[in-house]
């Protein structure tokens, strides 16, 4: 039986190989739904919102490496309706690059977060 924590590796590491060989990520939907019963819609969520989360992670290192201390949160324009009440609260918030926590102040912050981060420059 997989745990939970193994399920996510492995959706990890193919999601990894779809990203790094810059092949569509549809098969590994295909592969959601046929292995763990999921809907495409569910399966598509699971993709995109990890994605999201890579980016995420990469886009920190990459501010890391040329000299940011901080970013800030992108997201969640106050008129949108799409956006939920936390990525509102977060929208224009500068964080510590040492402090990003993905899922508190980093998107994705839930589910198909459409939510980014940018560096404050100088």
């Amino acid at each position: 039986m997989k745990t939970q924590e193994n399920i996510i590796k492995n959706i990890q590491n193919d999601l990894m190989y779809y990203i790094e060989s810059g092949k569509k990520t549809t098969p590994l939907k295909k592969k959601l739904m046929d292995e763990y019963s999921l809907s495409y819609e569910d399966a598509d969520t699971i993709v995109r919102t990890e994605i999201a989360r890579i980016e995420t992670i990469e886009a920190a290192k990459r501010y890391i490496n040329h000299g940011s201390k901080y970013y800030r949160f992108i997201g969640g324009e106050a008129d949108d309706e799409k956006s939920c009440e936390t990525c509102k609260k977060l929208n224009g918030k500068k964080f510590l690059l040492p402090k990003i926590k993905i899922g508190v102040n980093a998107p994705p912050i839930h589910d198909g977060c459409r939510c980014c981060i940018a560096p404050v420059v100088k």
